[in-house]
């Protein structure tokens, strides 16, 4: 059965490492090229992980992770558990539990947590449309995101964001002038069979 580590508990840890049976895991979380770049800077980076949700296995002053490291700012040597959520996990669990419950975090978010590249220039526009301004301000310093610091954290060229942006807008109009068009259509019909 899980638990809550308890911030007493937490205050005692002195070590944090990577559980062995979660470590091919925690490499291929590491190892893959991800569309989205490191182009923040440090102090933007902290913006977008001020609280972890780790899974670990506990014993005395060491906790074991076994997911929580697929976070794409993830840093084991930067781990505030007092900011943390740590979901802790029976201390008998097996390797096959261990290595399922690794698999399924860095699955889940490595593969079907991602956006496709085609629809980058539509996710610029609606982090700019659909993000609060406070919440912006925090994460990229900006009152709005610009084509120029979103292309340099999905590691495109600024050019790339704004042609999917024209792309899109040619998409939305002529959608418009077909739906258009077809309801003046649908209106001649009616008219025709009155």
């Amino acid at each position: 059965m899980v638990s809550l580590l308890r911030k007493k508990y937490a205050r005692r840890i002195h070590k944090i490492s990577i559980h062995t049976f979660a470590e091919t895991a925690y490499q291929f979380s590491h190892q893959k090229r991800s569309l989205f770049g490191p182009g923040l800077t440090l102090l933007e980076q902290t913006g977008f992980s001020p609280q972890q949700v780790l899974h670990a296995i506990h014993k005395s002053d060491t906790l074991q992770l076994i997911s929580g490291f697929e976070h794409a700012f993830f840093d084991i040597n930067n781990i505030q558990l007092d900011d943390s959520i740590v979901i802790v996990h029976p201390l008998a669990s097996s390797q096959a539990y261990i290595e399922s419950h690794a698999w399924k975090a860095v699955i889940s978010k490595s593969l079907f947590g991602s956006i496709t590249e085609d629809s980058l220039g539509a996710t610029f526009d609606s982090i700019n449309e659909l993000m609060p301004e406070h919440i912006m301000q925090k994460l990229f310093n900006a009152k709005r995101l610009s084509e120029e610091k979103f292309a340099s954290i999905a590691t495109k060229s600024r050019d790339c964001i704004a042609k999917q942006r024209a792309k899109k807008k040619r998409l939305e109009q002529s959608t418009i002038e077909k739906m258009d068009a077809e309801s003046v259509f649908a209106m001649v019909l009616e008219k025709l069979h009155e």
